[in-house]
């Protein structure tokens, strides 16, 4: 038996869970089509004594509880900072949403998720002054993109009540609103609870990528000790990584939308990656992100350093890979960094930002 913190594998050498073989498992492998690929049982916190189900919420649920456990430093939220202006409030697991006025809740926000998406070429549901005070009221589940409705519907499966979405939270088409709002990301993103990343959705309708249809084949039955035990196999992905399949990664304000967020979550074809200040988790443990991309882990370790030099290069790589990402909006190259710039200046006492440089590194950084 090969063990992961939440994966299994059936193996030739040990037989799977109350018996199962492989050669039994290799059937109905062949009976859908799969043969090649390896058997998954997934959610496994305490092999043949906890019951086994496939429950990607779960899954999910537990890496951030690991999180918390053992990251309690590097992925701490602050409890001082304000939560956003607006939130747009999901319930518990059914009913209305709609946009709330922080300042005017009677009780004070514990945590919230943000959503990180493309808009692609067809704008998102937008909250204007014209549906301001409708959206406060509730908005129609009917008239919410799909990428927005699996975030709701995830957010109500971890216990979270709100959820910021930047279409819906921040007043569209006025610019004082969007000046103000757009600039405290570095807040917004950087003391939520989870940020949910549609990173395979071309735009606001694609949803989040493998949530539906994960399930190939159910069973049911006992354990050695009589234990009950519910089992899902799911093929392992054979697609990697390529650039079509995470356009999400190479947009410019998704890079500070990810890196501030103390976790984030991936919605991937090739599986499910729940990535962190102090680390990652794969629901394929080789189906990372793809290399080439800024490590969160790298980047905390680097800001949180003593050296200046060290900082000063992660910022540089930071710029690298930013300029490399896409804007639809020329006037956007300033503002959607800004976040990472506020994040950097407060470890880096004295140091003046100047629009993509710092005052105490300004030499080498126009080489």
């Amino acid at each position: 038996m090969q063990t992961h913190p939440h994966i299994m594998q059936c193996t030739e050498d040990v037989p799977c869970p109350w018996g199962m073989s492989k050669s039994f498992a290799s059937t109905y492998a062949g009976f859908f089509g799969w043969e090649d690929q390896s058997f998954e049982v997934s959610n496994i916190p305490t092999p043949y004594k906890r019951k086994l189900e496939f429950d990607l919420v779960a899954k999910i649920s537990r890496g951030l509880d690991d999180c918390a456990k053992h990251h309690a430093k590097s992925c701490r939220i602050s409890n001082k900072a304000p939560p956003p202006s607006r939130l747009l409030d999901v319930g518990s697991t059914s009913g209305e949403v709609r946009l709330v006025e922080t300042k005017l809740l009677q009780t004070a926000v514990q945590k919230y998720n943000c959503l990180s998406h493309c808009w692609g070429t067809q704008q998102p549901l937008e909250t204007t002054r014209q549906n301001y005070s409708r959206h406060l009221t509730s908005i129609a589940w009917d008239s919410i993109p799909k990428t927005f409705q699996d975030a709701i519907q995830l957010t109500r499966g971890l216990g979270v009540q709100f959820l910021w979405i930047d279409s819906l939270c921040i007043i569209q088409h006025d610019d004082k609103d969007w000046e103000r709002e757009s600039a405290d990301m570095c807040n917004v993103y950087g003391n939520s609870y989870l940020t949910i990343a549609a990173t395979s959705s071309p735009d606001c309708h694609g949803g989040l990528k493998y949530w539906e249809n994960r399930e190939l084949f159910k069973m049911t039955g006992f354990t050695a000790d009589k234990s009950p035990v519910k089992i899902s196999l799911v093929a392992q992905p054979t697609k990697g990584f390529i650039k079509g399949d995470t356009p999400l990664l190479h947009r410019a304000w998704a890079l500070q939308e990810r890196i501030m967020s103390p976790r984030v979550v991936h919605f991937l074809p090739a599986g499910v990656v729940l990535e962190c200040n102090g680390g990652w988790l794969a629901e394929f443990p080789e189906r990372q992100l793809k290399s080439g991309h800024v490590e969160k882990t790298k980047h905390h370790e680097a800001i949180s350093s003593n050296s200046i030099e060290t900082k000063a290069n992660m910022w540089r790589n930071l710029i690298e890979t930013y300029s490399q990402s896409a804007l639809s909006f020329a006037s956007d190259k300033l503002p959607a960094i800004s976040g990472l710039a506020q994040q950097m200046a407060k470890h880096r006492a004295g140091a003046r930002y100047l629009a993509g440089l710092w005052s105490d590194t300004l030499t080498t950084d126009l080489l």
